[in-house]
């Protein structure tokens, strides 16, 4: 579901660093191999339209440049499924299933259009993910053959609006509402359960989940743009405070 960044000094450093490519430009192999969605990583689209991986394998978040080519003129929203996939949705509405392998490295599979109407993108597992569309309904789509080909496989409905939504496991997603309350959604065995994380969330610009109990954020107070971690842990949500220079991340995945 997802691919994941570190200290002051290296966080300054996103200005000078990369990010994915496009159809155009395939995202190149990464240096490290994290395990799968439990990996600690998420992904960044910078306004300058590169694609970055930043990845916490050694205690502080290190980036890996994948591509470019994936502009506002091109890319509307991302998401992280695994280290190896991720989906991606076009400003003309198609959404592309992206996968890497050793032999061929990162290519772009174009599932179909018809996706213009979703808001956010929230990656859960390899081939599986959700999508929110309006403010309140949300669908989760599976592909089981593993060939870019999704089905619905739940089709449910938030009790309030919904702004942004991301993935932290096969069985969860955090989301802020409207009213910009954070919950974590847990999947009950016939639909998704709310779990208070809590109110005053208006400041986050961008969300990305890490794992299963953390993820991060862009936090803008007085234009500081900073990233902030979150970690779940006995019941409560605690957070690290990184950066600033946060500015120049247009999507987090």
């Amino acid at each position: 579901m997802r691919l994941r960044m570190a200290l002051a000094a290296l966080l300054t450093m996103v200005a000078s660093l990369g990010l994915v490519g496009s159809a155009n430009a395939a995202p190149t192999e990464p240096t490290y191999s994290p395990t799968a969605t439990g990996a600690q990583s998420f992904l960044v689209v910078r306004k300058s339209g590169e694609l970055v991986r930043w990845d916490k394998a050694s205690g502080t978040y290190q980036p890996q440049q994948i591509g470019t080519g994936w502009g506002l003129d091109n890319t509307k929203l991302i998401a992280s499924l695994s280290t190896t996939q991720l989906v991606e949705i076009r400003q003309n509405g198609y959404l592309w299933d992206w996968k890497y392998t050793a032999a061929a490295g990162w290519t772009g599979y174009q599932v179909g259009p018809g996706w213009g109407s979703v808001t956010s993108i929230a990656g859960l597992a390899t081939d599986r993910f959700v999508a929110l569309t309006g403010s309140t309904g949300y669908q989760e789509w599976y592909s089981p053959a593993s060939n870019h080909s999704y089905q619905v496989v739940g089709s449910y409905s938030f009790p309030v609006n919904q702004k942004v939504i991301s993935g932290l496991s096969l069985t969860s997603f955090v989301a802020i509402d409207t009213s910009n309350f954070a919950r974590r959604y847990v999947w009950n065995g016939s639909g998704y359960t709310a779990n208070s994380i809590g109110p005053d969330w208006g400041n986050v610009e961008q969300i990305a989940g890490v794992n299963a109990n953390r993820f991060v954020t862009v936090r803008n107070i007085n234009n500081d743009y900073r990233l902030v971690e979150w970690n779940l842990a006995n019941g409560a949500w605690t957070s690290n405070v990184y950066g600033p220079g946060w500015d120049d991340a247009r999507l987090l995945g």
